[in-house]
């Protein structure tokens, strides 16, 4: 099993992750403990650990892409709506996956 893995998956040198504060970040070093260094614009490095959580952060900020797919309506109900339709789509293609 690789050693160092976000979300399931082996986190390599080269391999682009998205950030929702610093955007579009590219692993440039892996280090000890599964931990993993990551790249960003304007030459900003921040060190993450598997669960996608930074060094000096308490939650989670880091993804393979953008988890951001749709902009929330204030509307509770319209948000709910759209909640379930999303949910219902991811759900459907994970089952077409395995």
């Amino acid at each position: 099993m690789a050693t160092h893995v976000l979300d399931g998956d082996p986190v390599n040198l080269g391999d682009t992750v998205h950030d929702v504060v610093y955007g579009v970040g590219e692993v440039v070093e892996l280090k000890v403990e599964g931990r993993f260094r990551v790249r960003f614009a304007g030459n900003k490095f921040y060190v993450y650990d598997g669960n996608g959580v930074r060094a000096d952060a308490r939650q989670r900020t880091l993804y393979w892409h953008d988890p951001v797919l749709v902009i929330p309506n204030k509307d509770d109900i319209s948000w709910t709506l759209a909640r379930g339709l999303c949910r219902a789509m991811i759900d459907k293609l994970r089952e077409m996956t395995l």
